[in-house]
């Protein structure tokens, strides 16, 4: 059940990142895919396996469940997240919208996860984990910004 559910929303993510218009290039969405799997699979891990603040269940599917949203259905939410804010031009109503959005639908992952026993939190208190939401945000648009520099001045984009 908890892989099922895991799927058609990682699945939902998917389809709208693939069929909405993009507005930043492809080699920046594949950097920023990149960084974010990195980032993301990285601070797992070390909640995880390091400091045990997370116990996964022990079976295979809700393993899958659990790396399938940590590798696919965040980095993808994260990144149309950066795409609309290059569509809106910084607008702060849209901003402000846009990112009350996109962390209501990084929780609605994390819970689904959570009441379907894939993992339990041991001593680690949800606003942590929306910290670090909100810091890949901040490091997603200051990595696409540098990137966008760096294409710009090899003259990949012009």
């Amino acid at each position: 059940m908890p892989f099922a559910l895991t799927l058609c929303l990682t699945l939902l993510i998917l389809y709208s990142f693939i069929f909405t218009k993009k507005y930043i290039h492809p080699l920046e969405i594949s950097f920023l895919l990149l960084l974010l799997v990195l980032s993301y699979t990285s601070l797992m891990s070390i909640l995880y396996v390091n400091l045990d603040l997370w116990e996964i269940r022990k079976d295979n599917y809700a393993r899958v469940a659990f790396e399938l949203n940590s590798i696919l259905y965040v980095p993808l939410t994260i990144i149309t997240f950066v795409n609309l804010l290059e569509k809106q031009k910084w607008k702060l109503t849209r901003l402000i919208g846009y990112s009350i959005l996109t962390l209501f639908f990084l929780f609605i992952g994390e819970q689904i996860l959570k009441h379907t026993k894939v993992f339990q939190h041991n001593n680690f208190p949800l606003h942590h984990l929306l910290l670090v939401w909100i810091a890949l945000f901040i490091i997603s648009v200051i990595a696409k910004k540098l990137f966008r520099k760096l294409l710009f001045r090899e003259g990949i984009i012009k």
